[in-house]
């Protein structure tokens, strides 16, 4: 006899401002010292990063990239796109980190 048990891997909780508020806050800063949006949004797809703010472990998400492109035979991001997701990273690399 097989004990089977099925689970959804698609449905992913959402990112809990309580445990992720810091790191937010910190995005949204270096985002505006890059004259760029520093308002989060919510998306309708999951991630990795539910998981860890799920367990505690403060976690946002910042990338390059069209969900429409992504996990596709032929996925890709415009090189303008990454370029400045690189910027972005390099600025938060240089502003204060939460402890």
């Amino acid at each position: 006899l097989l004990d089977v048990a099925y689970t959804d891997p698609i449905v992913h909780g959402t990112l809990d401002p309580a445990t992720n508020g810091a790191w937010a806050a910190i995005v949204g800063a270096a985002l505006a010292r890059l004259g760029l949006d520093p308002d989060g949004i919510g998306v309708a797809y999951g991630t990795d990063a539910s998981e860890f703010s799920d367990a505690g472990i403060p976690a946002v998400v910042v990338g390059p990239g069209d969900i429409a492109q992504a996990h596709a035979a032929d996925e890709w991001v415009e090189i303008d796109q990454l370029e400045r997701a690189v910027t972005i990273y390099r600025e938060l690399l240089r502003g204060p980190l939460p402890g």
